[in-house]
């Protein structure tokens, strides 16, 4: 799908610019599968969605795993729904029939330990999702414009013909 062509006003800042301009890409790329974006959804801390993941997928392998956490992004970018409440986290753990739900939830020790060292692992420096590590070194957070990557590709080319 081709990118939206840029929205007027961009040149407020940089960094505003580029949110902006990956909004309307996200949405772009919503609606061509099918999907209502909207940030609608109250934000907060998901620790104890990522408990539930990381329990789904010692329940259930990647494959179950998957299937929350697809429930889980349309439950937040399609239906605004605060993936931080107990309720919403059980409603889409029912639906795709991880074992023990209730008793994860219920038990803000189970899988604590395990979801803490996965999260210090991948998330060091990490604001947003979707992060990017390119070559160790340059690091971006959330979504980006194709021009970012133009320009990122076009850099990380030029230091590996200097090495």
């Amino acid at each position: 799908a081709a990118l939206p062509a840029r929205p007027a006003g961009l040149a407020r800042g940089r960094e505003e610019a580029r949110g902006l301009r990956a909004e309307v890409w996200a949405r772009a790329l919503c609606r061509d599968v099918g999907v209502k974006y909207s940030l609608d959804g109250l934000t907060g801390n998901i620790f104890e969605a990522h408990r539930l993941l990381a329990h789904a997928e010692k329940a259930g392998g990647a494959e179950m795993q998957d299937k929350l956490m697809d429930v889980l992004f349309l439950d937040y970018f399609e239906r605004a729904r605060h993936v931080a409440d107990p309720e919403v986290l059980l409603a889409a753990a029912l639906a795709v029939g991880v074992p023990d739900a209730q008793r994860v939830l219920s038990d803000p020790e189970w899988m604590k330990e395990e979801t803490l060292s996965q999260m210090q692992l991948f998330g060091r420096g990490v604001r947003g999702v979707p992060y990017f590590i390119i070559n160790g070194g340059t690091r971006l957070s959330g979504a980006q414009p194709t021009e970012t990557w133009e320009e990122i590709i076009e850099q990380e080319l030029e230091k590996a013909e200097r090495s």
